[in-house]
């Protein structure tokens, strides 16, 4: 949703996975919206958070939907980071999951 709300248009979102040597597997949401200043980048998970700039002004929202996506992402024993050049120039979220959060019962050698 962020990557569609604060991009301008023509909006332009891409969406790559990949699984790593150890079975993460890791989804990045690649926008090209608004940015935000690199220390602001860990500050976004906080509940309520919204950046401070005229561009988050004229959009609405309540600071609640990283901090939502962030503690699911916890409760499911992954991690979720986000990364910017700065204001301007887009950002990129990452969500990343462990071997077992993909695999089903069967495959952990669980009973289903």
């Amino acid at each position: 949703d962020n990557a569609v709300k604060y991009s301008d248009p023509p909006v332009e979102v891409r969406v790559v996975g990949r699984r790593d040597a150890k079975g993460r597997t890791t989804i990045s949401v690649i926008d090209h919206g608004i940015g935000l200043e690199k220390t602001e980048a860990r500050r976004v998970f906080g509940r309520f958070y919204r950046v401070e700039s005229e561009a988050v002004r004229r959009r609405r929202g309540t600071g609640l939907g990283l901090y939502v996506a962030h503690v699911l992402t916890r409760a499911l024993g992954g991690q979720l980071s986000l990364t910017s050049e700065g204001p301007g120039l887009g950002t990129t979220v990452h969500f990343t999951l462990g071997a077992r959060a993909g695999q089903t019962p069967a495959q952990r050698g669980q009973e289903p």
